[in-house]
């Protein structure tokens, strides 16, 4: 006959524990993959609003470099800066021949993008022949402007995304711009 107090098995309040346990691991994976996932999302939101700022900033400073300094006018429209300028479009051999005027400006957006409460942020519009085009979306209100000291064109703006978990990531982009054409005599 067998001792029944040395038979090896288990018992059911070992399989109750055991099962307990793995459960809490379970929950333990499932909520480390959920933050690594927000985490995720968080990262690529940064990245892209990041890139949106800074590319934005950088190609009007390209186009701005070659703006006409008397066309040149910087005024304010819906708490930002609003830019009109003319660029030379090409050349008749003794002077350069200018473009149409071309008109830079926040657009607001009638509803809450970032989820603050508020209808703060828009949209940075580029405007030329009665063609708009949008340069930039989820700008921030008040966050895009040029200051122009001499020569020097200072652009910034604050564009933002949102993340999966509903979380907002906001970026600056800034650019310089020298004028390369010089003033109208």
């Amino acid at each position: 006959m067998s001792d029944v107090a040395g038979q090896s098995g288990t018992t059911f309040v070992e399989m109750l524990i055991a099962l307990a346990v793995v459960a809490v691991l379970a929950m333990l994976l499932t909520r480390l993959e959920g933050s690594s996932i927000d985490l995720t999302s968080a990262t690529l939101v940064a990245g892209h609003v990041d890139q949106a700022a800074k590319q934005t900033a950088c190609e009007l400073a390209d186009e701005l470099r070659w703006a006409r300094p008397g066309t040149l006018l910087i005024t304010a429209q819906n708490g930002s800066t609003r830019i009109d300028y003319e660029v030379a479009r090409g050349h008749d051999g003794q002077s350069p021949i200018w473009s149409s005027t071309i008109t830079i400006r926040y657009q607001p957006v009638a509803e809450d993008l970032n989820g603050n409460g508020l209808a703060d942020e828009g949209c940075l519009v580029r405007t030329q022949d009665g063609r708009s085009r949008v340069l930039c979306r989820n700008v921030l209100a008040d966050s895009f402007s040029i200051t122009r000291t001499g020569a020097l064109l200072d652009i910034q703006l604050t564009v933002f995304g949102r993340t999966r978990s509903g979380g907002a990531q906001e970026t600056a982009g800034q650019s310089f711009a020298t004028l390369i054409n010089r003033e109208d005599p």
